[in-house]
């Protein structure tokens, strides 16, 4: 790079750094208070991220070109695509670089490096413990087309290293697979496998009681599977998805001495989805959709109440786009879960399922989305009704530097006890694209949970500063 382009990127980057630097100073520097408490070891091992990433910072050309991490779609059947516009170029926040192409691949490395701090790394109301962690990320996406048919491998780790909680210390695998076979024109069969070993998130693992807190995260494996039929001829669209999970538990000591087994947790699923849709010339696309589900617990205790059980769920609704500028999908049905052991009561409830983008201007995207289903939570063996709401705000501030502000609510209310988990999640992000290779961001998420059982509350804040280089 010519000395004088060096120059003007340094000074580009200097005003961006002093632009973000002097909006949120004043508001956010008390949060960098616990930084002043830290061990020698840890302050420099910070310092020595945060120096690194602002080297490559300034290094770094702007660049204004940025792809979606386009991995396997989710296996929820009622997520229709990307977006409702069928762009997949959209989500700065998933940024995957550009791929290296090997005869007629695509393949995408990256590693990342994240420092994080959390105030409760166990998620419990009292005697919280805090401390620092380094985890590394490594991934790699293989993507092919052939002819009209299309393949995808993604593999990816994430090793987690606490400063003092070394119980926290945790490796979590992946690897997916999906394809899709167009046969003839407007007939496709996908074919999604979906394999993790690994450990639940204190914060999203569900606790009987105050006592049920394991001395290391929980560990589930689970093997996934998904094909059918989508035939799109014309406007009218006919789907047939069958879908398999396989979930394993392993049995945990608990912080009180004793032993949870959680291998009688095992469940096999088996979910088939049925969609007829009709997309009109007003870009709206009404659809119905009937669900049938089986919940198949292969390892219960001698004795115990089954919890196997059939799920039933009709929902309808319409994906739609206004002119680019609101656009998504919305659904509103009703679901009933039958257990095979007439001693555990049915539930039956209102099922939702929205997610709706509004681009305001060409910056600026508000993501708003509304779901409310029944599920079983595997690791404690009870049925709940879930609700979640969320909205999130994405704005570009300048040329390859992006912010993000959300916020949601869940509310967990459990079938045949008499408690409910309120949890509300606040957070924020700003993501920098310096170059192809590199991209820099930090994040913040505030999570506060009430529980109506007592010693479930908690209140949770993380920082996340982190570094992610493709090759």
């Amino acid at each position: 790079m010519p000395l004088n382009d060096i120059v003007l990127t340094l000074q580009y980057n200097i005003k961006t750094i002093y632009t973000v630097i002097s909006i949120l100073t004043d508001q956010y520097i008390p949060l960098l208070r616990p930084f002043t408490k830290l061990n020698e070891f840890m302050r420099a091992k910070t310092i020595y991220i945060c120096f690194a990433l602002l080297v490559s910072f300034l290094l770094a050309p702007p660049q204004n070109t940025y792809a979606q991490e386009n991995t396997a779609e989710a296996f929820n059947f009622r997520t229709p695509r990307p977006d409702a516009k069928g762009t997949i170029n959209t989500d700065p926040f998933l940024y995957r670089g550009n791929p290296i192409k090997f005869h007629s691949f695509k393949i995408y490395p990256n590693i990342t490096l994240q420092e994080e701090y959390s105030d409760n790394v166990y998620a419990t109301e009292n005697n919280t413990q805090n401390d620092f962690a380094t985890v590394v990320t490594p991934k790699v996406i293989i993507a092919k087309d052939l002819l009209k048919h299309r393949f995808l491998v993604s593999l990816d780790a994430e090793i987690r290293r606490y400063n003092k909680q070394n119980s926290e210390n945790i490796e979590n695998y992946r690897a997916q697979l999906d394809t899709n076979f167009e046969l003839v024109q407007g007939l496709n069969i996908p074919f999604k496998l979906d394999y993790k070993d690994g450990h639940i998130r204190r914060l999203l693992q569900k606790r009987q009681s105050i006592n049920d807190l394991s001395i290391t995260p929980l560990s589930v494996r689970s093997y996934e599977l998904e094909t059918g039929i989508n035939y799109k001829p014309n406007r009218m669209g006919v789907s047939v998805l069958a879908n398999h999970r396989r979930a394993l538990f392993e049995n945990t000591a608990l912080r009180n001495g004793s032993v949870s087994i959680r291998d009688n947790n095992n469940v096999d699923t088996t979910t088939l989805t049925t969609r007829v849709s009709y997309e009109t010339p007003t870009q709206w696309e009404p659809f119905a959709e009937l669900s049938i589900a089986h919940d198949n617990f292969t390892n219960e205790a001698t004795g115990a109440l089954t919890r196997n059980n059939n799920l039933y769920r009709l929902l309808t609704g319409s994906f739609f786009d206004y002119k680019g500028l609101v656009y998504g999908y919305f659904g509103i049905g009703a679901e009933s879960r039958k257990y095979n052991n007439s001693a555990i009561s049915s539930i039956n409830s209102l099922s939702l399922d929205t997610k709706i983008t509004w681009e305001p201007q060409a910056k600026t995207k508000l993501i708003f989305d509304l779901s409310q289903e029944t599920i079983e939570a595997e690791e404690i063996r009870a049925a709940i009704i879930k609700t979640d709401a969320g909205i999130e705000l994405q704005h570009e501030l300048q040329r390859s530097l992006f912010i993000k502000l959300m916020g949601g609510i869940e509310n967990d209310n459990f079938d045949a006890q008499s408690r409910e988990d309120a949890t509300i999640q606040m957070g924020a992000g700003i993501n920098y694209i310096s170059s192809p290779r590199l991209q820099v961001g930090a994040d913040y998420f505030y999570t506060t949970r009430d529980s109506t059982t007592r010693g479930l509350d908690l209140e949770n804040n993380i920082f996340m500063i982190r570094g992610k280089l493709f090759w």
